[in-house]
């Protein structure tokens, strides 16, 4: 298959068309995967996961064959990132004042747990395989690395974007009352 595999919201699709896909980057995800391309350490608090075509430049290379090397290299930053965002989970969840549920730290210990045992069954297959062929536990632990980034991007969003209408409508009113007060002072002054 010489089409582009392109990674989508639940996981690689392809594109079967020939047209040309475009897909919505998160500004979220532009420094774990600006850091690891200029080879530095993710900052600790990002969240981001990597945009995985940029790290698959071998494939595209390679006239859209999949190989043990786009794999390789994909597998790799998924995991340098998915860590990350784990360990920075694990300490912000014992920061006091920090919440995160529990049963959804249990939930995303258990996916990073699944691609972790998939990638080391990577590592023990990697002696044993053709270098030029991709294994299919390597596509399956990019895909559970990857789940495991939208799942915390879904708790976070789910956590940390909820509004106090009550504390936004005083807000407001506080807003338009100093703003008329400064209207009436003024007019006043003329």
């Amino acid at each position: 298959n010489k089409n582009p595999l392109f990674w989508g919201e639940n996981g690689f699709y392809e594109n079967k068309t020939g047209d040309k896909i475009i897909r919505k980057v998160a500004q979220i995800d532009l420094v774990p995967t600006i850091s690891l391309l200029m080879g530095i350490p993710i900052p600790f608090g990002n969240l981001g996961g990597i945009i995985p075509e940029l790290f698959s430049t071998s494939f595209f290379a390679n006239g859209g064959n999949e190989s043990y090397e786009h794999y390789d290299r994909l597998l790799a930053a998924l995991f340098i990132n998915s860590m990350q965002v784990w360990n920075h989970l694990v300490e912000y969840s014992e920061t006091p004042g920090a919440y995160i549920p529990k049963d959804d730290l249990i939930f995303l210990r258990e996916k990073i747990e699944k691609a972790r045992k998939l990638h080391k069954k990577v590592f023990k297959e990697a002696n044993k395989i053709n270098k030029t062929s991709f294994s299919k536990n390597q596509k399956y632990a990019c895909l559970q690395y990857k789940e495991f980034l939208d799942s915390v991007i879904g708790i976070g969003r789910r956590l940390w974007t909820q509004y106090d209408y009550s504390a936004m409508i005083i807000g407001t009113s506080t807003s338009f009352f100093i703003t008329l007060c400064f209207m009436f002072k003024l007019l006043d002054a003329d």
